[in-house]
């Protein structure tokens, strides 16, 4: 793992800390449509167009992830980066490149875009159905990104899922719900979505599934 990986770990747990605090409520989102903002840290990085309109029932269905990396078809593996509240999915770009940097296998990578460029309005530790329909939409869209790569046949352990903040908590929440396996999940400053943890309701294999959580120390929101 190359020694900037860990540098951006703490660098963005910090960051995290200092930008969020767990005592502030969110109030209620009025997200705006993304417009695909600045492409930046990545040379490859594919803009894939901004789909069909929302669907208020399901608001993150018609925006494609970007692409980057290696075509899907053929590829040893998928990395998929879920961004943070506020943010844009072309921010974990150069955590993509860290984490692929010296590495010979063709990695595809999908960075996921959010509606308003939030997944969900309100925090990750309220009932869940206070952030519904964005919640079962946000679950929605990584699931497409899995399963497209599934049938594009790439087995699903070969599938690592990784976000910051508010993308970490959907990158958590959806590796232990999916059913199965996937190749490892990463979470900046994160954690599993819910104000209890049922464990029954995770349906997924954790044998030997590689995990990295990390955050900042102290970190108030976390």
């Amino acid at each position: 793992m190359p020694s900037g990986y860990f540098r951006f770990a703490r660098q963005a747990s910090s960051a995290a800390a200092c930008r969020q605090d767990r005592r502030r409520s969110y109030p209620a989102v009025q997200p705006a449509a993304f417009d695909g903002g600045t492409v930046h840290g990545m040379d490859s990085l594919r803009n894939t167009g901004a789909g069909m309109p929302m669907n208020a029932s399901d608001p993150h269905a018609h925006l494609p992830p970007l692409e980057a990396g290696a075509p899907l078809e053929g590829a040893d593996a998928l990395l998929i980066l879920v961004h943070g509240r506020g943010a844009a999915p072309d921010d974990l770009a150069p955590l993509a490149q860290l984490l692929l940097e010296g590495r010979e296998q063709q990695v595809a990578i999908r960075l996921p875009r959010a509606q308003g460029q939030v997944w969900y309005p309100q925090r990750f530790i309220v009932p869940p159905e206070a952030n519904q329909p964005w919640l079962d939409s946000a679950r929605a869209s990584i699931g497409r990104i899995i399963d497209a790569a599934i049938d594009a046949g790439l087995p699903a352990e070969r599938i690592l899922i990784g976000g910051f903040s508010q993308g970490a908590c959907l990158a958590l929440d959806v590796a232990a719900m999916r059913p199965g396996r996937l190749g490892g999940v990463l979470a900046f400053a994160g954690g599993l979505i819910g104000d209890t943890l049922d464990p029954n309701a995770y349906r997924a294999s954790f044998g030997g599934m590689p995990a990295f959580l990390g955050s900042s120390d102290p970190d108030p929101h976390i």
